[in-house]
């Protein structure tokens, strides 16, 4: 279904998981499109106030604020000829999502503090984590700009329900975070990846290779490398929880997720599913009231 999307133009709505690799598979469109040799431009709408969120879009003109001092080109321009991926949509306000609108169905736009529309030629490619259809229903999501985006639905599913990526993106990892030429893995490792439930989908197991690499010294992976689920450091026990408020079971798992990661915020963000930012704001929150 995406190859056969990446020969239209047509706006592509793709939900999923946390982690699923909605990117992978916008990317793949991209690649697969007549857009291929044109950038490809990703923005995390979860990022953002409605202020910035706007500015990265559609940029603005010198003197728009008091600090504009010079003009800034938005997303949108910087994607002219390619694709432009909007990724945890549902995040946009209502009247960020209003905006939005308007790009969607003409291509056109003003920067902030701009007099002339700027009209550019884009694909958009929208993703989201959570229950958008529920979302139109409640009224968080305008129902207009959610038909404009889900012109072709792709579902990706979870990596449990599709083990046989499991190897492929295994693979593609181990290229990614080895400097060396013969990286491989073990019979037991395979066998030990495909029998993980990968709750966490593609970013727990990108981790899980990342950490492993780390571990290994000539860059084979072996099963005392590759620490998943409980074996995780700082994983607890499950079958007597303490009873404690919804904030501080929050509060746990994001401390236990940053210590899993050796305190790499940005794959603790991408595993949580939250922004850097977001993580940020949370472990000040924790120093603040210690």
């Amino acid at each position: 279904m995406a190859a056969k999307a990446a020969q239209a133009d047509a706006p592509v709505l793709i939900q999923g998981e946390t982690g699923t690799g909605k990117e992978y598979l916008a990317r793949a469109i991209h690649y697969l499109s007549k857009r291929a040799d044109q950038a490809m431009v990703t923005l995390n709408c979860g990022g953002f106030p409605d202020e910035l969120l706007e500015n990265e879009l559609f940029g603005h003109e010198k003197g728009a604020f008091t600090s504009a001092s010079t003009a800034k080109v938005g997303l949108c321009e910087i994607a002219d000829g390619g694709t432009l991926f909007l990724d945890e949509i549902t995040h946009m306000s209502t009247a960020m999502q209003v905006k939005l609108l308007r790009f969607v169905e003409d291509h056109s736009f003003m920067r902030l503090g701009g007099t002339k529309p700027v009209t550019v030629d884009v694909r958009i490619i929208a993703a989201s984590n959570q229950p958008i259809e529920e979302m139109v229903a409640s009224g968080q999501f305008r129902e207009d700009l959610y038909y404009r985006l889900n012109v072709i639905a792709l579902t990706l599913p979870p990596l449990r329900e599709r083990p046989e990526d499991i190897e492929v993106f295994t693979e593609h990892f181990m290229r990614q975070f080895s400097d060396k030429a013969n990286t491989q893995i073990s019979q037991e490792v395979k066998e030990k990846l495909h029998s993980h439930n990968w709750p966490g989908n593609l970013r727990e197991l990108r981790n899980a290779i990342q950490r492993a690499l780390v571990l290994s010294v000539d860059g084979s992976i072996k099963p005392e490398h590759l620490f998943i689920g409980a074996e995780l450091p700082g994983a607890r026990e499950k079958s007597h929880p303490p009873l404690v408020t919804l904030e501080e079971m929050e509060k746990q798992h994001i401390l236990d997720v940053l210590e899993a990661c050796g305190d790499d915020r940005e794959a603790a963000a991408e595993i949580l599913g939250i922004s850097r930012a977001t993580l940020d704001r949370r472990l000040r929150k924790y120093q603040e009231a210690s």
